[in-house]
């Protein structure tokens, strides 16, 4: 088992955060032609909404999800927590257990390369998830390993922590 563990990014400034809430991540599409996810990585709750924010970053191999539970506790008001799950998108690691515990930090969404599960309870927390849909096999507390505040991939786009991620309706 390895763990790779970095400290927190400093946070988005919220003018700029205000700003990128100001604008559909379609508009930037007429702009930039990189940066963006998968368009198979939609809001799972279908909402109408655009949220900004810092992105803390995680990856997590598998069936295995010890390491989201941990680093929930360092989450933030105002961050994006970004999951890379590795090219697996079999196992749900978020669902409505974690999702409440991460509605109590203040962390405003989630964005998972892989399924969630438990829509209903996401939708009772009002957490925005942006996920590959929805599965109903889970991850499980089995020790294995990942990293934390390191480069992800997210929809095959390049996710640094302290990024600043815009989401909406389109993605």
């Amino acid at each position: 088992m390895t763990y790779t563990i970095k400290d927190m990014p400093s946070p988005v400034s919220p003018a700029l955060v205000k700003k990128c809430t100001a604008v559909e991540t379609a508009t930037i599409g007429h702009i930039r032609h990189m940066g963006f996810v998968d368009k198979e990585i939609q809001n799972v709750l279908g909402q109408r909404i655009t949220l900004a924010g810092t992105a803390v970053t995680l990856a997590i191999p598998g069936q295995d999800s010890t390491l989201l539970h941990h680093v929930i506790q360092f989450l933030r008001p105002g961050d994006i927590l970004c999951v890379d799950r590795l090219g697996d998108n079999k196992h749900a690691a978020l669902g409505g257990g974690v999702a409440a515990a991460i509605v109590a930090t203040g962390c405003v969404a989630v964005v998972i390369d892989g399924p969630c599960t438990d829509v209903p309870e996401i939708e009772q927390y009002g957490l925005p998830v942006w996920s590959r849909g929805t599965a109903p096999v889970t991850t499980r507390i089995y020790d294995i390993g990942g990293s934390f505040n390191v480069p992800v991939s997210i929809g095959g786009s390049v996710v640094n922590p302290g990024d600043v991620v815009v989401a909406d309706f389109s993605g």
